[in-house]
């Protein structure tokens, strides 16, 4: 666009909000996605993009392995919800994700998980883990209007506090004493103890994606940090297995919708769909190597995640 048509894009964007509201105007905007495209391009605040037309996106500069920045209605953060789906490392599919998004980082991440001798936490779809000395809890939360694992897509709350892992420990075993304020007696307390350990060197890229959908009949606008994961399992090596992962953190469960739309939205515009839901790198070790923790965990959970019942 030229500096005049620019100016106008701009001009006509500005009257619409002073005359009918912020509320209007982007509903009219969205019901247009032409003019979308150009106010994009007039002003600059998103780039043009060809290779899918229905994504437009900004890259952050400064954006490291280990850090989500805040964009739009999702960031990253202490206790927020993690919405994530898995994908095959095959036909290119990191190459279409290096296309598209920063590369930000590699790494060599070391996993300690832990659990009971009768898997009472894992059986309960709760997965408490060390890694590189610190603590997290990932528990499953459920929200109106959300699809958790039927569709292959994971909502987890993640969890570092020491003081709500005891919290959410005391709940899943009842027997454990509220009194207890240590993290390590409280394990001890239970029998927690370690029963895999997981070597992975993982590929990091990152960027903020603008999604403009049709769904269900309606038109739906979403933006947010975009993080994809590809992890290969160094130890156990005999697996030779290898997974790619695209996460989105949810503010808060009210945006888990949206954050599972626009997860699906960059499946689907970079082909990493497919008709079997992969397991995880947990997963499939347990499967592989403790064929009894893996019965109880089909048998808890394979209603909830039918891919645990896939042959």
């Amino acid at each position: 666009a030229n500096d005049s048509s620019a100016l106008t894009v701009i001009v006509l964007w500005v009257l619409l909000m002073i005359t009918e509201g912020h509320t209007v105007a982007v509903d009219c905007a969205l019901r247009h996605p032409a003019f979308i495209s150009s106010l994009c391009c007039a002003t600059k605040l998103l780039p043009s993009t060809k290779r899918y037309p229905n994504l437009d996106r900004q890259r952050p500069s400064n954006t490291r392995c280990v850090q989500r920045g805040a964009a739009g209605i999702f960031a990253g953060g202490e206790g927020q919800v993690e919405v994530e789906k898995k994908f095959l490392l095959q036909g290119g599919a990191e190459e279409r994700v290096a296309k598209s998004l920063d590369f930000v980082g590699k790494k060599r991440i070391v996993d300690r998980y832990l659990d009971t001798q009768d898997f009472r936490l894992t059986t309960q779809d709760h997965w408490l883990r060390e890694r590189d000395g610190c603590w997290e809890l990932k528990a499953p939360i459920t929200v109106a209007g959300s699809t958790p694992g039927t569709s292959g897509i994971d909502t987890y709350m993640e969890i570092t506090n020491h003081t709500e892992i005891l919290r959410a420990l005391t709940a899943l075993v009842p027997s454990l004493e509220t009194h207890i304020t240590s993290l390590t007696d409280a394990l001890m307390k239970i029998g927690c103890a370690p029963y895999c350990e997981l070597v992975s060197a993982r590929r990091c890229y990152a960027g903020v994606w603008h999604s403009v959908e049709g769904y269900c009949g309606a038109v739906k606008a979403v933006q947010g940090d975009i993080r994809v994961d590809i992890d290969t399992l160094e130890e156990p090596a005999s697996l030779g297995f290898g997974i790619g992962e695209v996460e989105v953190m949810a503010l808060s469960p009210s945006h888990v919708p949206e954050a599972e739309i626009l997860v699906e939205a960059f499946m689907t515009a970079h082909q990493l769909t497919s008709s079997k839901v992969p397991l995880g790198k947990l997963m499939t070790v347990i499967k592989a190597t403790r064929p009894q923790h893996w019965q109880s965990l089909t048998t808890s959970l394979g209603s909830k995640y039918p891919k645990l019942r896939q042959k």
